[in-house]
């Protein structure tokens, strides 16, 4: 397994936990290079307790691109939370726990359009 496919399943575990914890409250997807995809965006995309979140995988010493910094930007501009997970400057497991359990603690109250 390489160490950014560790990273990623750190992810998983954290996200699998999270879900049983506060259950209907995180949705999201996986984003997979298949070579039809759009570059640059997360690793994990969706929605948590009504906030919409990408989070980019990093590992070891990579950083992400110009591209990845770029779309991270357009959510956070758009209001959506993003951050970057793992590697030399990213959050670590126990930072990005915090944040979802924020999220997850203050949803935004549902509405139908």
């Amino acid at each position: 397994m390489t160490p950014e496919a560790s990273q990623k399943a750190l992810l998983t575990r954290l996200l699998n936990r999270l879900k049983a914890e506060y259950p209907d409250m995180i949705e999201g997807f996986k984003m997979v290079e298949t070579g039809r995809s759009t570059n640059g965006y997360g690793d994990w995309i969706g929605c948590v307790a009504g906030y919409f979140v990408h989070i980019e995988v990093k590992a070891g010493k990579n950083k992400p691109t110009a591209l990845q910094l770029h779309r991270r930007a357009c959510v956070i501009t758009a209001r959506g939370r993003a951050c970057i997970f793992g590697g030399e400057n990213g959050l670590t497991v126990e930072e990005l726990e915090k944040c979802l359990k924020t999220l997850l603690e203050n949803p935004i109250p549902f509405q139908v359009w």
